[in-house]
């Protein structure tokens, strides 16, 4: 019954981490430069995209929390290390 549980965002794999974190950054850089238009006016405050920023990184450090957990479980079960 535990397997039932077990998604990518819970259990990530290393494939998983690095997909979600070049999204991440292709994500926030694409947004901070098409909603600040940064190259022409400099950087100007914007709620909505800070908005979205915010909580696409809160969601990829946890993410990358699970791994880490997830990685120190395995390792554990191992006999060590």
């Amino acid at each position: 019954m535990s397997n039932a549980n077990r998604n990518w965002f819970s259990n990530p794999s290393k494939r998983t981490l690095w997909i979600a974190l070049i999204t991440w950054a292709v994500g926030n850089f694409l947004l901070l430069l098409a909603f600040t238009d940064l190259f022409t006016h400099g950087l100007q405050v914007n709620t909505m995209v800070s908005g979205l920023m915010v909580g696409s990184t809160v969601t990829t450090l946890k993410l990358v929390l699970n791994y880490f957990k997830q990685n120190q479980k395995d390792q554990m079960a191992q006999g060590g290390a």
